[in-house]
């Protein structure tokens, strides 16, 4: 199929990638360097915060990902009818937010729905910290398999092997200049 489409004049632009882990032990703390936190997300206080740290962080793509307003990512994560707090892990650094995970429940997984670090806190573990703690939230929930999609342009495949994730399903996006 790829042949086929650059034949025909479609250029790849990059590639994505379905991850998951099967999780066969209950995951250890998720290790933060000094002066970080994992806290607890409360609606009124986090709500708008822990959407600009996901808005910034995948506006920095090209073809940013996060469309819309705040009301629709707050129809899409925490207004949900199966929505619970844990389901959206934050890393904070005194009060400020500078890290998220805002996960799904889809049936018998936990999917990472967004992963984000602001920029001026990345390189720290910050992310692996959250993904460890995503482990631990679908472990309690009962759930042992945990997923998410990525791609190549946002530099993480290396995070996710690193953690134990597998890729599970390879796509590629192609486009053709009209």
């Amino acid at each position: 199929a790829r042949a086929l489409l650059e034949s025909h004049g479609y250029e790849a632009r990059w590639e994505d990638w379905i991850f998951d882990i099967e999780l066969d032990g209950e995951p250890g703390p998720p290790r933060l360097p000094d002066g970080y936190a994992i806290r607890e997300f409360v609606r009124e206080r986090d709500d708008r915060a822990t959407y600009g740290v996901i808005k910034t962080a995948f506006a920095e793509w090209p073809d940013p990902e996060v469309e819309g307003t705040f009301e629709d990512w707050a129809g899409e994560t925490f207004e949900r009818p199966s929505f619970q707090p844990e389901h959206i892990g934050t890393v904070a650094h005194g009060e400020a937010i500078v890290g998220v995970a805002a996960m799904v429940r889809e049936e018998a997984s936990l999917w990472v729905a967004q992963l984000a670090v602001d920029r001026a806190h990345r390189g720290r573990g910050l992310a692996r910290a959250l993904l460890v703690h995503s482990f631990a939230t679908a472990w309690r929930a009962g759930l042992r398999n945990v997923g998410l999609a990525t791609d190549s342009r946002t530099g993480a495949r290396g995070l996710y092997e690193h953690v134990g994730m597998r890729v599970t399903r390879t796509f590629w996006e192609y486009e053709k200049a009209l």
